[in-house]
């Protein structure tokens, strides 16, 4: 008997019961330290755009690019996924995210990157990140049998939110040392970690996927919920709510640096803040909405729009660390619940 069957044959699946499992260990740990890169960038750059620019518009221009192709390109990277063994598109994004932060990382120590060069190559760096994610998603659940994937897609956002925690604290330290080129060059460190354990994965944990859905399934679901009144108003509010609280992310330079006078340090340390807040916030929601009920939602999202105007009224760095951590835990109670929502009242043919 295997080791994951014995963990499923002894006794009801345990939160860390997939770290048994060697493969799945593997790609967790790679996961896990290629976010704490993609924070590294998400407190680099838009620091130096603040810098080189003082413009809030194109600091948060820095971070879209970052983000927003994950959004945009959500149906044609899921498309692609399907009809592209995942070996191969995992390969080929964090190859193509690599090279732009390795680019980055030159330009930066020769002083040569400028706000264009630093917002396109972030532009090509969110692609590849676009690229990657649907077959990353897919991959994890197939590394572990199927009574431990539930917890096997907890333990992989536990580490994200891990990572959201501890990534910006770091790059804060990095940048505030004037080494904001080795924080770039990091990123590109984990994201060839990510490609070394992948290209190394057994053939029978990636196997091909092509041919399970392709346009069609994206085509039949976005009709399901346009003709399902529940459901269109449910993928709205989590749409309307993601880009709305991205403000405050997005405008945290500007408002670290000419409101509260800190530097690159202290722009990390409030990033992790936020971050912390949303790991306290993935491992509570549960219970959070269990005491809540159907209020959990909008007072999820009031409280969020409440720890904002704090934190953007705010001239005491102690008060604002402790509103973002609650605006970070409220982000995630209201998008995990409007994401839970669509779940349980959608068909599983919609859910993919």
């Amino acid at each position: 008997m295997t080791s994951e069957q014995q963990v499923t044959s002894a006794h009801a699946p345990r939160t860390f019961d997939p770290l048994r499992n060697r493969v799945y260990r593997r790609v967790w740990s790679a996961s896990l330290v290629s976010s704490v890169g993609t924070f590294l960038q998400l407190v680099a750059a838009p620091w130096l755009m603040n810098e080189l620019t003082g413009s809030p518009f194109l600091v948060s221009a820095v971070t879209a690019a970052l983000m927003l192709p994950r959004l945009a390109l959500a149906l044609p990277a899921g498309a692609l996924a399907d009809a592209i063994d995942r070996r191969t598109l995992l390969v080929g994004g964090y190859a193509l995210g690599a090279t732009a932060v390795s680019v980055m990382a030159v330009m930066a120590t020769t002083e040569a990157l400028g706000p264009a060069s630093l917002l396109s190559l972030t532009l090509v760096l969110g692609v590849g990140s676009a690229i990657a994610q649907p077959a990353f998603h897919t991959l994890v659940p197939d590394l572990v049998p199927a009574p431990l994937r539930a917890q096997a897609i907890t333990l992989t956002s536990a580490g994200y939110n891990v990572a959201r925690a501890i990534g910006p604290s770091i790059g804060g330290a990095l940048v505030a040392a004037g080494l904001t080129p080795v924080a770039f060059g990091l990123n590109a460190l984990t994201s060839l970690g990510v490609i070394a354990v992948v290209a190394a994965l057994p053939r029978q944990a990636i196997e091909d996927r092509r041919g399970r859905g392709l346009w069609r399934a994206a085509v039949l679901g976005l009709r399901y919920v346009r003709f399902t009144p529940s459901i269109r108003v449910l993928v709205a509010l989590a749409a309307g709510f993601a880009v709305t609280s991205a403000c405050v992310q997005a405008l945290l330079p500007n408002v670290v640096s000419d409101e509260l006078g800190l530097g690159a340090t202290g722009f990390g340390l409030l990033y992790g803040a936020f971050g912390a807040g949303a790991l306290v916030g993935a491992t509570t929601r549960d219970r959070a909405r269990l005491a809540t009920g159907r209020a959990m939602l909008p007072g999820a999202m009031l409280a969020f729009g409440a720890s904002g105007t704090v934190f953007g009224v705010s001239e005491i760095p102690g008060l604002s660390a402790l509103a973002l951590a609650t605006a970070g835990m409220t982000w995630v109670w209201a998008l995990t619940t409007l994401n839970a929502s669509v779940q349980v009242q959608a068909p599983r043919w919609v859910r993919g």
